[in-house]
């Protein structure tokens, strides 16, 4: 017997319901997007690259050979104070040593298990004394030098520091051929901590102007001053950052080598930080140097409002070392001057010794005979080449022809 398949009743949604859902579920978003805290992004500057070797007209090798001769020599390097085997800059204290001195107010203060001591506050001007008008004044404030301080922190800062690893670039054996003729701009941004002045950003800028590295790095010791004003950076840039300086310098040791030309300004302080030894040097701040008194740097902003018409360092967050490393390269590639191709000779085509002695005897016979050139005569073409002077003396231009002929430079040839 066969069965009856019974089809079952249609689904009937009640409309009141399924409004009411969409009601409900349109709520719940809004209330997410209300509650929900807005998306902070970290806003990334995108830069042109330069055409540099079209507007020197070289290529990247000639413009490296054109700066390696501005190198600094061994002497240069050691009277700079860059770093090298057996270095002891005088900022290294020794490791026992607790007592500090602070270079903003010169308070001295101790510096216990990685804790600040001190029973005062420091009272210090931010920038420097500058000269405005032949007065020196303090450009925080517009105050004469040695008036009163303007700003007030709560913890004093130095440089000094404890003895730091150096490591020296590797060698161009181990650099692939398209890294062996590279030209790099570094530059470094510090902040004050209990070990002293520590790099909490690293900015590197190859060629064409173009950011190859950039981040930020954790220090070693406890941050004691941010150094917003100088540095650009803040607590919120080194939030969950893990990078340390020895793994920039194994990032930089992948792009530097013993002879990739390094530019910088004052660069001994930057690779001194780092904690790395590197002798193929160019420094704008010896390049740039005032001979008459050449152990006085000029300052990175001052060279580039000078040399550039850039104006640099001149924003309230901070510096950027970006921006330095790109300043500093500009003001080293005005050393490298535009190549201007010389027009080729003319070529003699290769003759046999035999025709080559007949022609050299025609030319001894045509060295008689000054050759002059039609100038001026009318509808004959300058640049035509006449040997027969009667011809000329039928145009009524004798006297002038014959000033010609006994001219020096006519004979011969042009």
């Amino acid at each position: 017997m066969r069965r009856l398949i019974k089809n079952p009743p249609p689904v009937v949604e009640n409309p009141k319901r399924k409004q009411k859902k969409g009601k409900k579920s349109q709520k719940k978003s809004h209330c997410k997007e209300n509650t929900e805290p807005p998306m902070t992004k970290r806003e990334t500057r995108m830069f042109s690259s330069w055409d540099i070797c079209g507007q020197l007209n070289r290529d990247p090798k000639s413009i490296y050979d054109e700066l390696y001769k501005h190198i600094l020599t061994d002497v240069q390097l050691r009277m700079n104070h860059f770093p090298h085997e057996g270095f002891k800059p005088w900022t290294e204290v020794p490791v026992d040593d607790s007592n500090r001195q602070c270079v903003r107010c010169g308070v001295k203060f101790t510096i216990f298990n990685g804790l600040h001591l001190s029973d005062c506050k420091c009272h210090y001007h931010p920038r420097k004394a500058t000269f405005v008008a032949g007065t020196r004044v303090h450009g925080c404030c517009n105050a004469p030098r040695g008036s009163p301080p303007c700003a007030i922190s709560n913890t004093h800062v130095t440089v000094q520091h404890r003895p730091r690893p150096l490591t020296k670039t590797s060698s161009r054996r181990h650099v692939k051929k398209d890294l062996q003729h590279t030209v790099f701009s570094l530059d470094c941004e510090m902040c004050y901590t209990t070990e002293g002045l520590e790099v909490v950003r690293v900015g590197l800028v190859n060629m064409e102007g173009l950011a190859v590295y950039d981040g930020f790095v954790k220090p070693k010791g406890k941050i004691l001053d941010y150094n917003t004003l100088y540095s650009g950076v803040d607590q919120s840039h080194l939030h969950n950052v893990t990078v340390t300086v020895d793994d920039v310098k194994q990032i930089l040791s992948s792009l530097i080598h013993e002879d990739t030309i390094l530019v910088g300004h004052a660069l001994n302080n930057d690779l001194a930080a780092l904690g790395l030894i590197h002798g193929t040097i160019v420094d704008t701040s010896v390049l740039f140097a005032d001979p008459r008194i050449p152990s006085k740097k000029t300052a990175l902003k001052t060279l580039a409002s000078d040399y550039l018409g850039l104006k640099i360092q001149d924003s309230q967050s901070g510096h950027d070392c970006i921006d330095d490393a790109r300043a500093t390269l500009q003001l080293a590639l005005l050393k490298v001057p535009v190549y201007v191709p010389e027009p080729f000779p003319e070529q003699a085509p290769h003759q046999p010794a035999a025709k080559q002695a007949t022609t050299s005897g025609l030319s001894s016979r045509q060295e008689q005979q000054p050759l002059m050139e039609i100038q001026n005569l009318g509808h004959f073409q300058p640049g035509v080449y006449w040997q027969d002077e009667n011809m000329l003396k039928s145009y009524g231009n004798c006297e002038w022809l014959s000033h010609v002929s006994h001219s020096p430079w006519l004979r011969g040839g042009y």
